[in-house]
């Protein structure tokens, strides 16, 4: 994932976890930051599975930063860390 300054209130950060097959991204949006008494923060606003088209004025990417996010997506996953209940026989 990679993280992206957005200006789209309330929203002021973007997580872009996948670009799909016609380049729209795949985001997670988080905003207005709060701390509590012991200094632990939290998102006030989240939203997650929200997809920007390629042509979004809200957020893009630089054709470094697609590569990089595209390199993420073909690292081979570590199965060994998932629950095998998880997985469903077809």
């Amino acid at each position: 994932m990679m993280k992206k300054k957005i200006d789209f209130p309330p929203y002021t950060e973007a997580d872009v976890k996948q670009i799909m097959e016609d380049g729209s991204l795949l985001c997670d949006l988080y905003g207005e930051k709060l701390s509590d008494d012991q200094n632990t923060e939290a998102w006030h606003y989240t939203d997650t599975d929200i997809v920007f088209r390629p042509d979004s004025d809200i957020l893009s990417l630089t054709d470094d930063e697609r590569r990089q996010i595209e390199e993420e997506m073909l690292t081979p996953t570590d199965f060994s860390q998932i629950d095998p209940g998880f997985f469903v026989k077809i």
